[in-house]
C-alpha cells in the first residue's frame, strides 16, 4: 500500500474530527441564538477560539476529500456511489425531520396552512433538508427558522451529484480533472466574495441572490474542492502532512497572527481581505488533514467507530430553536440543549444511522 494512501478506512481520524466541527457549530450557534456573546469573560473567551476553527469549513473539506475517494472508486458503477451516500443521509434526516415536525403540529403551527403549503414543506424538508426555505407559518417559531442547520444538507447533497458529473464530462472531452477542478475552485470562490462583499459575519446588507450563492453550492463549491484537490494529490502532500498536526497548527496559528495582528491594521484592500480569507481555509484544510493522519488510533480509541457527529449538528438548532419559544435562555439552557442534542444524536446512531450503513455491507457482498 503506498504512503498516505487515503483508502486506509478507519486508520484515521475523521470520526473525531466530525464530531469536533459539530460540536464547534452547536457551541457557536447557542451562544449566538442564546444571547450569550457577552456572558461574563468565560463564552467571549470560548468563541475567540471557536471562531478559528469553523465546523461548516471543515465538514465540508472533509466531504470534499473522502466523497472524491468514493466517486473514482465506484465512477462506474455509479448506482454503488448514490446508494451509500443516500444510506448515510436520509434515514437520520427524514427522522429529524419527524421529530421536527410532530413538535411543530403539537405547538399548532401547522392548524392554519393549507395542504399544499404542507405538502409542499415536508417534502422540501424530507428530499433535502428543506432547501434553505423557511416559510413565512414558521416565522414565529424561536429564533424565526424552525432549524438554521438544515441548509447545509442541500449543499452536500448538491455536492455529492455534481463530483461525479464532473469527472465524467472531464473523462468525455478528455481534459484534465485537476484542472477542471482548480478553475471551478477559483471561480466558486469569486461568487463568494461577490455574495459576501467581504463583510464577512454581516448578512444583513446581502440581497436575495447573494445569499442564493452563499446558501448554495456556487458559493461554497470551493471548501469542498480544497479537499477534494488534496485527495487528488494525496501522495505529494502526504509526506508533509502525515504525523505532523503540532507542526501545521503552530503555522495556522503563526499565520493568523501575521495577518491579523501584525498585518491586518495596516494593509487594506479587497485583494488583502480576499486573500487573507482564501489562505486561511486553505491552511485550516491541510491542518485538518494532518489531524485525520496523525496519532491515527486516537479516533477509534476515543469513539469506537460511533458516529454521533450528524446528529448532533441536525438537532441542535432546532433544540435552542424550542428553547427559545419557551423563553428559556441563559448557561442553563445552553448545557441542557447540548446534552439534548447529544442525546438525540446517540438515539440516530444507535438506532437508525448505524442499522442504515450496515445495507452498505451487505450490498457489497452482493456485488461479490
Amino acid at each position: 500500500m503506498p504512503l498516505g494512501d487515503p483508502s486506509t478506512a478507519h486508520r484515521n481520524n475523521f470520526d473525531l474530527i466530525r464530531l469536533l466541527a459539530a460540536l464547534q457549530v452547536a457551541f457557536e450557534h447557542g451562544v449566538y441564538l442564546l444571547h450569550l456573546e457577552a456572558n461574563g469573560k468565560f463564552m467571549p473567551a470560548v468563541m475567540s477560539i471557536l471562531w478559528r476553527f469553523p465546523g461548516v469549513p471543515i465538514f465540508f473539506f472533509v466531504s470534499g476529500f473522502l466523497i472524491a475517494r468514493s466517486v473514482e472508486r465506484h465512477l462506474d458503477h455509479l448506482w454503488v456511489y448514490f446508494w451509500a451516500r443516500a444510506l448515510r443521509i436520509y434515514p437520520a434526516l427524514w427522522l429529524c425531520v419527524v421529530v421536527g415536525g410532530l413538535t411543530l403540529w403539537m405547538l399548532g403551527y401547522f392548524n392554519a396552512v393549507s395542504v399544499a403549503r404542507l405538502a409542499l414543506w415536508w417534502f422540501l424538508n424530507i428530499a433535502a433538508g428543506g432547501a434553505s426555505i423557511n416559510p413565512e407559518f414558521l416565522r414565529s417559531f424561536g429564533p424565526g427558522v424552525w432549524n438554521g442547520s438544515l441548509w447545509t444538507i442541500v449543499v452536500e447533497l448538491s455536492f455529492y451529484t455534481a463530483l461525479p458529473v464532473i469527472y465524467l464530462l472531464c473523462r468525455r472531452i478528455r481534459v484534465s480533472v485537476n484542472a477542471v477542478l482548480a478553475v471551478l475552485l477559483v471561480t466558486s470562490f469569486a461568487l463568494f466574495i461577490a455574495a459576501r462583499g467581504l463583510e464577512f459575519g454581516n448578512t444583513k446588507s446581502v440581497g436575495l441572490i447573494q445569499k442564493l450563492v452563499w446558501y448554495s453550492l456556487p458559493g461554497t463549491l470551493w471548501l469542498f474542492l480544497f479537499g477534494t484537490l488534496a485527495h487528488r494529490f494525496w501522495a505529494r502532500l502526504a509526506p508533509f502532512v502525515e504525523g505532523k498536526f503540532l507542526l501545521w497548527l503552530a503555522a495556522y496559528l503563526f499565520a493568523f497572527v501575521i495577518l491579523n495582528v501584525w498585518l491586518g491594521p495596516v494593509v487594506k484592500g479587497v485583494w488583502f481581505e480576499a486573500g487573507r480569507y482564501f489562505f486561511y481555509h486553505g491552511l485550516l484544510a491541510i491542518l485538518v488533514l494532518s489531524a485525520a493522519y496523525s496519532g491515527r488510533a486516537l479516533s477509534n480509541r476515543l469513539l469506537r467507530r460511533n458516529d454521533v457527529s450528524y446528529g448532533i449538528y441536525l438537532y441542535h438548532a432546532f433544540i435552542f430553536a424550542l428553547f427559545i419559544q419557551f423563553g428559556r435562555t441563559g448557561l442553563l439552557a445552553f448545557f441542557a440543549g447540548l446534552g439534548a442534542a447529544l442525546g438525540l444524536a446517540a438515539f440516530s446512531w444507535f438506532f437508525i444511522e448505524r442499522k442504515a450503513l450496515a445495507l452498505k455491507i451487505v450490498q457489497r457482498r452482493a456485488e461479490a
